[in-house]
């Protein structure tokens, strides 16, 4: 699973990151008229990987002409980006991370609770899918206080893979496999003891 999240730089500024990075399933019913008297808004979106492909560039760069389209206050700039665990914090240290980044799943929450990233709660809940989303996934980019802070943009299963032949020898079921971390630790002491 990976979040789809913006980074708090201020609260003032973190705030309308949050927005300007939903706005496109949110607004666009304001006139013309409204709007161009609106300062502009810049905000980096990191979507494509290092040596993405000519078409994945276009892909993009078409979301980017329509979101602007629908939100022409606000200006999307692509960066090329690639999460890796010693850059990513040195860039968050740094604040130098693109306004829209992912993270891997498991990192979401402490980030919201480390106050790095934006509430986009408002935003996020307006939403017309806001409610299908699986709610032990979407708790992952909910924090303490409740506030949405990081969404779902991709998943993946997460899983122990375990030697049915070496529970066996040791005496253990392979077919009742450990459910805790407490049962592996005991289990692998066990397979240890028993098989070398």
């Amino acid at each position: 699973m990976n979040f789809n999240i913006r980074a708090k730089r201020s609260i003032r500024i973190g705030a309308a990151v949050a927005a300007a990075g939903l706005l496109a399933v949110v607004t666009g019913t304001a006139s013309n008229a409204a709007v161009s008297k609106a300062p502009t808004v810049t905000i980096t979106v990191a979507a494509l990987i290092p040596g993405s492909t000519p078409a994945a560039v276009a892909e993009f760069n078409k979301q980017i002409a329509e979101f602007e389209q629908q939100n022409p206050t606000i200006r999307v700039y692509g960066v090329q980006y690639d999460w890796t665990g010693p850059t990513f914090a040195a860039e968050l240290a740094a604040g130098t991370l693109p306004d829209v980044f992912t993270v891997p799943f498991t990192d979401g929450r402490s980030l919201g609770e480390n106050g790095q990233l934006a509430n986009i709660t408002t935003y996020a809940k307006q939403l017309p899918y806001f409610k299908q989303f699986n709610p032990a996934v979407i708790a992952e980019g909910i924090d303490a206080k409740g506030q949405v802070i990081a969404l779902p943009t991709a998943a993946y299963a997460q899983a122990l893979q375990y030697n049915r032949q070496l529970f066996s020898e040791a005496g253990l079921n392979p077919n009742d496999p450990p459910k805790t971390w407490a049962q592996v630790e005991a289990d692998a002491k066990l397979i240890t003891e028993k098989t070398g």
